[in-house]
């Protein structure tokens, strides 16, 4: 998906593009660029994370939380001492490696539910624009997020 992204960010589905975006314009708020990790190749990614001097890393599903995992091991970084790992995506309801990666979880069920009802007025509707729309998640703090110091 980040190569499409990359080349048309109109290639990719809109959550997609729209989470990534999100991030990263939370990201800039706050005087940082994000640094996209791509690919499922523990050696690649370590060796990002290493040179990039990363503290925090979000899956936005790729690469899954359980790569990132083992690239912050093959980098020699503690999860959560050196590297915060998050998660946007069911996998964060899913202990890897003996602990819980935070982040936001959400309902499958409702997530199901919303797109069955997004298809039925399609049907119903045929060329009618398909609308955006949102659905709830649950924070979750996990093992794998490091919360700043309380000032």
């Amino acid at each position: 998906n980040w190569e499409r992204f990359q080349r048309d960010p109109k290639a990719v589905h809109f959550s997609y593009r729209d989470r990534y975006q999100a991030y990263a314009g939370e990201l800039k708020k706050v005087g940082l660029e994000p640094i996209p990790l791509v690919g499922y190749d523990p050696a690649v990614l370590a060796a990002t994370l290493t040179r990039e001097k990363v503290t925090a890393a979000l899956s936005l599903r790729s690469p899954p939380p359980e790569v990132l995992f083992l690239a912050a091991q093959r980098a020699g970084l503690a999860i959560p001492e050196s590297l915060s790992l998050a998660s946007f995506d069911v996998e964060a309801r899913l202990p890897v490696r003996g602990f819980c990666v935070g982040g936001i979880t959400h309902d499958r069920f409702e997530k199901g539910e919303l797109a069955a009802s997004l298809i039925l007025e399609q049907v119903d509707a045929p060329g009618k624009p398909v609308l955006s729309c949102s659905y709830t998640g649950t924070y979750l703090e996990g093992d794998s997020i490091r919360l700043p110091p309380v000032k």
